[in-house]
């Protein structure tokens, strides 16, 4: 290490010991990347990436020369804890270095409270610092240790341990402009206590405006206090980067997954009647009953927030198929999962209504159903398994460039960056 790194971060034996007496301090969950200009910062962020105390001495040194380092700086809060919003933190840590690759001067600070591991996310910010809420004291410690330019929010609070950190963070003055992003689904008031008591507290009344999934209105998201000409409608995205169309092969089994919204009794009538060499893996949280003259042929794989289980499942798929109920409260059911697969360059069969019509379209980049039945799932199947190699191909090919088109989540993230950090 520089000298000029040992001098900025001294004294070192200090703050080492402290590290291992928890009897000095509560410990906030830091660990560091780097892409700043400083040789010193950029070796420093990235030789201590293990967890500090927020108040030492040597934290304090290494981010104050953090922001010295940057003009904008962005705390993203993602406290929403779903593999899908690990997925756009790892899209916000890629915007950022393609930025800063241009010539921008942009750094990234992550508040999370995940219970789960997304290992996936890997060490990739190299601009700042991901922390793990660990109590009001840490979060307001570092907070102030950095005036930051933009807040963005992921999501409204679902858990408990949320409520307190994103009100207090949505509520505060500090920050110049404040962004909210919906990367789920809007549940009746009644569903989430998170979301009830963010429409009491109506707690996007401060922000600069909020993105909003566009099977929602701006009226509907009016209820958290934003107010009207802030909303801008955005399309269901997923990462692209991560469900690619690489290491993909065709194999014996169809997938399927989900909970709420499907109707598996119908699917595994299908498989009943599909060729015999067809099986089916099921993944899901639920339990249905399996008739004993499908087992060997049905696998019902638990659920896990891992979302490398679901990729690894997807990819060696033969095909995707989803029996989706219909569902006024959310007629995007299923679209994630769609989606993801046709970024994998799988061929996809499930339910075809207006919303679902805005990007699969029926034989050209995946097949679709009007209505659910066990009869419209054989016929799907058999219009699968019928397909040429030709005919496969110019079908995958098309679902993994809609998705690139339409659903990219980089493509979105990217272009946030550029309207409203660059």
């Amino acid at each position: 290490m520089t000298d000029a790194v040992n001098d900025m971060l001294s004294p070192a034996k200090t703050w080492r010991d402290r590290l291992q007496d928890p009897a000095q301090g509560e410990v906030t969950d830091v660990t560091s990347r780097s892409m700043a200009p400083q040789k010193t910062i950029m070796t420093a962020l990235e030789r201590y990436n293990f967890p500090l105390f927020v108040e030492s001495g040597a934290f304090d040194r290494l981010i104050s020369a953090r922001n010295k380092c940057f003009r904008k700086k962005i705390l993203l809060v993602n406290l929403r804890d779903a593999p899908l919003n690990a997925h756009m933190e790892r899209a916000f840590v890629r915007a950022v270095a393609a930025a800063n690759a241009s010539g921008k001067s942009v750094a990234l600070d992550v508040l999370h409270y995940f219970a789960n591991d997304y290992g996936f996310i890997g060490r990739a910010d190299r601009t700042g610092f991901r922390v793990k809420y660990s109590g009001m004291s840490n979060l307001k410690d570092f907070a102030a240790k950095t005036k930051y330019d933009t807040l963005v929010m992921i999501d409204l609070p679902y858990g408990d341990e949320e409520l307190v950190p994103y009100a207090w963070l949505a509520l505060r003055d500090r920050t110049p402009e404040k962004f909210f992003i919906a990367n789920d689904i809007l549940l009746p008031r009644g569903s989430i206590f998170g979301m009830d008591l963010a429409e009491d507290l109506q707690l996007l009344k401060k922000f600069s405006g909020a993105y909003i999934l566009n099977q929602h209105s701006e009226r509907a998201w009016g209820r958290f206090g934003l107010p009207k000409g802030r909303v801008y409608e955005r399309d269901l995205a997923v990462d692209c980067v991560y469900y690619d169309g690489r290491n993909v092969s065709s194999g014996d089994y169809a997938y399927s997954c989900g909970s709420s919204s499907r109707k598996f009794e119908d699917l595994l009538e299908a498989v009943r009647v599909a060729p015999p060499g067809l099986k089916l893996k099921i993944y899901t949280g639920l339990k249905p009953n399996l008739p004993a003259d499908l087992n060997g042929r049905v696998e019902f794989v638990p659920y896990t927030p891992d979302s490398s289980r679901m990729k690894h499942l997807i990819a060696g798929a033969k095909f995707v198929i989803l029996p989706i109920r219909p569902d006024k409260e959310n007629p995007c059911a299923g679209l994630t999962v769609a989606l993801m697969s046709m970024a994998m360059k799988k061929v996809v069969l499930t339910a075809g209504n207006p919303y679902m019509h805005r990007y699969l379209r029926d034989g050209i980049n995946a097949f679709t159903y009007a209505k659910l039945s066990s009869e419209t799932l054989v016929r799907g199947i058999k219009r699968i398994l019928s397909l040429s190699r030709t005919q496969r191909n110019s079908i995958t090919d098309n679902a993994r460039d809609t998705v690139l088109r339409l659903n990219n989540m980089d493509s979105f993230v990217s272009g946030f960056i550029k309207r409203h950090c660059g």
